[in-house]
């Protein structure tokens, strides 16, 4: 130990920390006799960034921020440190707890609790420092994100498909790229970078990216309604299921039990 820090302070040009190596020597000593000890500081505190810095570069472990050494102090620590340089951590009204982090050119948001979230945290861990986190370490922070989400992160609104601000309505198309389409009153774009939060439920499946051109009226020959008025009740429900804000009508087929469909009968009903 006292070779290896020695040799690392005289490259490193610090002839101090090879003073300081003698109190290392003696307190492993110490600990190896079990005799008491004091506490003692860190690597850093005892021999300076500069050593730290030379041993990382020759041990191949990398400097983490502000000189520290990646994979230095607990594992729960770092994960925690890392989820909050890189994720944006907040709650629901309803005190559900979130985090928005970058995947690939796009920003997905999940539960802290959610498989997505760990992974995205642990494969990001892996990536820091070359080797995956402990389950403990992962759990317990885990834990320690959701309390701070909750006591510091900011309370949004999260939404399932649809959203409207500042006078734009939001579509999530569902897709693994995350995008939208905002529809204005002059038109629609798709979008990657959407100024509200989405989120993703169970069995949501994606929609087709939408192109330029169409008109509602190509979909009536799919459709078995009966008088002009149901189409028109038809293209409001329709209208009605990409609104963010109720009432908003059902649909549904219509059926006889025990009768036989005829094909001049309408088909679906909207009501409210």
């Amino acid at each position: 130990m006292k070779k290896v820090v020695g040799l690392a302070a005289r490259s490193a040009g610090d002839d101090e920390a090879v003073k300081r190596v003698t109190d290392v020597e003696t307190t492993a000593d110490r600990l190896t006799s079990n005799q008491p000890t004091t506490g003692g500081p860190t690597a850093v505190e005892l021999f300076g960034n500069a050593v730290i810095d030379k041993l990382s570069e020759w041990l191949k472990l990398g400097s983490g921020p502000e000189g520290t050494i990646e994979g230095g102090g607990s594992q729960v620590d770092q994960l925690e440190d890392l989820a909050i340089r890189e994720a944006h951590l907040f709650h629901s009204p309803d005190e559900k707890t979130f985090a928005s982090f970058p995947v690939n050119d796009h920003q997905e948001t999940w539960p802290t609790t959610s498989k997505r979230f760990r992974r995205w945290l642990s494969r990001r861990f892996a990536e820091k420092t070359g080797k995956g986190p402990g389950r403990k370490a992962l759990d317990d922070t885990v834990l320690r994100l959701e309390e701070r989400a909750l006591a510091e992160g900011e309370q949004l609104a999260v939404h399932v498909r649809v959203s409207a601000h500042d006078g734009s309505i939001f579509i999530d198309l569902g897709g693994d790229d995350w995008r939208v389409v905002e529809v204005t009153g002059h038109g629609w774009r798709i979008r990657k970078d959407p100024p509200v939060k989405f989120r993703r439920s169970n069995g949501m499946l994606p929609l087709p990216t939408p192109v330029r051109g169409g008109r509602i009226a190509e979909l009536r020959p799919f459709l078995n309604y009966g008088t002009p008025e149901d189409w028109t009740l038809i293209v409001a429900f329709l209208l009605a299921a990409f609104r963010p804000q109720g009432p908003q009508p059902g649909a549904g087929p219509l059926r006889r039990t025990g009768g036989v469909r005829n094909p001049r009968r309408p088909a679906c009903s909207v009501g409210s």
